[in-house]
């Protein structure tokens, strides 16, 4: 991941350009993983999980009672969810966005899950409401399954009722991914139209689905995770989100 100074310095810029300032100590350094290195932020809603807090505009959509509990140190934004989710039932964070398709929002995802544990599942998702058991999601669903930790089925997937009860799925491909990190991204491609994209490294991508119909204008972005009716606590890591 990036490099950062522990220290930030809270003194404002000088006149001279050519000069070293203080929001370039305090800005992210080349070296380090480079494909963790912050985006272009075309519309100022990445995150890069840098800050040991969660930003203000992200809101929470969990299920009553809550399982899901959402930390963000170490350059990550870590989701720790205990067992107790219903099969359907998501914990996700989302932001407001008002934007035009094309959009892709993006993640690098790492998770801990037990051995021969099915369905834990996470992932990015798109929604028209910000409000757990209403509206339309799209998601992005990554998630273990049977006995294979390290497999799982990823699909373009719409719910009747956000973040409660899913009544489709597309582009069902399974892919078995060797290393500790999966890059997902979900697609807008244009009205009605998203498509689900996976790596292995963030530099080249297997289409899972694209160009599936679903009627939905988001009007809001973001990550989620589920135990679907497991019995066993999981941990999701998120080490970025981007908005382009």
């Amino acid at each position: 991941m990036p490099i950062r100074h522990a220290f930030n310095s809270p003194m404002s810029d000088g006149g001279d350009p050519n000069l070293l300032q203080p929001s370039h100590w305090n800005d992210h350094h080349v070296g380090g993983d480079r494909l963790w290195v912050p985006g272009s932020d075309p519309y100022g809603l990445d995150d890069e999980f840098d800050n040991s807090s969660i930003g203000a505009s992200w809101i929470l959509v969990n299920p009553s009672p809550v399982r899901a509990t959402w930390t963000e140190g170490n350059d990550v934004l870590s989701c720790y969810v205990a067992p107790g989710n219903a099969a359907g039932q998501y914990n996700a964070i989302v932001k407001p966005i008002s934007l035009s398709p094309p959009v892709t929002i993006e993640t690098a995802i790492r998770y801990m899950t037990p051995y021969a544990y099915n369905y834990f599942m996470h992932g990015v998702i798109f929604s028209n409401s910000s409000t757990w058991g209403s509206g339309v999601a799209i998601d992005s669903r990554n998630y273990t399954q049977n006995d294979q930790a390290v497999s799982g089925y990823h699909d373009l997937h719409r719910q009747a009722t956000a973040y409660n009860s899913d009544t489709s799925s597309t582009g069902n491909s399974r892919w078995q991914w060797v290393g500790s990190t999966l890059y997902a991204k979900l697609v807008w491609s244009a009205t009605n139209q998203f498509g689900v994209y996976i790596s292995p490294d963030g530099v080249s991508w297997i289409t899972i689905s694209n160009g599936q119909a679903y009627t939905l204008t988001p009007t809001f972005a973001g990550l989620y995770t589920s135990t679907w009716a497991g019995g066993s606590p999981c941990i999701g890591s998120f080490e970025y989100f981007r908005v382009y």
